[in-house]
């Protein structure tokens, strides 16, 4: 507002004349300038995160002490345009790896959805307390797995050993 009230702050109509500001006036940040000059704006922003251990994929720490947003991670610009960024997908809280943030709502639901039209594998490299044993891959594979408070099975998974010294695994999902 200061720039405003300062005179500095043009916006130009589709004809590139100036235009009388109103509280209702819909701004396109094309159409903006700032001392004679256009402001940056990026369209549609998408960022490709890594998201490090005890980062929480939300808005906000849900009123839990220890819970910290990934947003926090971001400049305070990025976390006030609009429309909001949406995190695609979900790591757990102690999970490191990519996470993609965008105002897209279109490629949200190409990332997240269950629909076979956009059903694609996620493969998640993993670290387990317990050696996994061949009975555990086989349960995966078979589509037969049901979660706790869950009443249907996941679908089949594939269930890899990367080292079995390490207790690593690959997991690939496709829901």
């Amino acid at each position: 507002m200061k720039f405003v009230r300062m005179n500095k702050v043009v916006v130009l109509d589709k004809d590139k004349k100036p235009i009388h500001l109103t509280p209702k006036t819909r701004l396109y940040p094309s159409e903006i300038l700032i001392d004679g000059k256009k402001i940056p704006f990026i369209e549609g922003l998408n960022i490709a995160l890594h998201k490090p251990a005890g980062y929480v994929c939300s808005r906000s720490s849900d009123g839990i002490e220890d819970n910290i947003p990934v947003y926090d991670l971001l400049p305070n610009e990025f976390i006030k345009r609009k429309p909001p960024l949406n995190v695609a997908g979900r790591l757990d809280k102690y999970a490191t790896g990519l996470v993609i943030l965008t105002q897209d709502g279109n490629l949200v639901r190409h990332i997240i959805s269950p629909k076979e039209k956009y059903s694609h594998e996620k493969v998640y490299q993993i670290t387990l307390k317990w050696p996994i044993t061949e009975d555990q891959i086989e349960k995966v594979a078979s589509g037969k797995l049901i979660l706790n408070n869950e009443k249907k099975p996941c679908k089949p998974a594939k269930l890899e050993i990367i080292d079995s010294k390490e207790k690593s695994a690959r997991i690939s999902l496709t829901e």
